[in-house]
């Protein structure tokens, strides 16, 4: 198994910390990074590729957490022609998390609920094929909410209007 992640700040570089297995390649790449996320992705252990096109060409599953403002671009430029499950992390709206579902092939919403730092996340899935990504459970909570690709998004707006409130 290879997932490939676009993106790696906190939340790529945690889930490679809990996903520890050697039947699955963790990948990404360097392409037009940051100096701090090129130290971070050289601090975990993942396979890097000289551009995301070649990390997604020799992936089974992509991961997007990367900024909410670039997830339609991203979805779009990357994985456009990806035939594997498309997972977005990204803190997006239905109707972004709906019209990635349109440029994707076999697209994935996910929300994380908790602190990822927190070793302990839980991740909620929404979308047709979400029960793929069940194996997760091995190394971190993961809950199906519904086949409706646009429910994991949907609860993610719920959590920030409440969290928010209590903030204000």
């Amino acid at each position: 198994m290879n997932i490939a992640f676009i993106g790696f700040g906190k939340v790529s570089h945690t889930l490679c910390e809990l996903i520890d297995s050697p039947n699955i390649n963790l990948s990404t790449s360097t392409e037009n990074r940051s100096k701090n996320t090129i130290e971070l992705i050289e601090k975990s252990n993942v396979c890097v590729y000289d551009s995301f096109s070649e990390a997604i060409e020799n992936a089974d599953i992509v991961i997007s957490a990367n900024s909410p403002s670039k997830a339609i671009d991203v979805s779009k430029t990357y994985a456009g022609n990806f035939k594997g499950i498309y997972l977005d992390l990204n803190n997006i709206s239905p109707k972004t998390s709906c019209e990635i579902d349109d440029a994707v092939y076999d697209f994935v919403d996910g929300a994380i609920i908790g602190k990822i730092d927190s070793h302990s996340p839980t991740i909620y899935l929404s979308g047709r094929n979400s029960e793929k990504l069940l194996f997760l459970n091995d190394f971190i909570n993961v809950k199906i909410i519904s086949d409706n690709v646009c429910d994991a998004s949907a609860l993610k707006l719920l959590r920030s209007t409440y969290t928010k409130s209590l903030s204000s």
